[in-house]
């Protein structure tokens, strides 16, 4: 799925004896959404890892290649 070391700090930023340690507890479900995967995938050019965000990669790849009569496009 690719790394998100680079956003998330070793140390948690919201201490779970925190004033409001929800947003602590929603962050680890918010990274692994299909948005969030395709966007990372995006930027690291992996293969997503998840299905959803798989199912995605692979409707844009056919999508590209109707709108090229299934040609790759050129000049990219």
């Amino acid at each position: 799925m690719g790394s998100w070391q680079w956003a998330v700090p070793a140390i948690p930023v919201i201490p779970a004896t925190g004033a409001d340690p929800d947003p602590g507890r929603r962050f680890p479900a918010f990274l692994p959404s299909p948005d969030e995967v395709v966007c990372m995938t995006d930027v690291n050019r992996a293969i997503p890892a998840t299905g959803p965000a798989l199912d995605r990669a692979v409707e844009a790849i056919d999508q590209d290649l109707a709108d090229h009569q299934y040609y790759p496009p050129t000049g990219r």
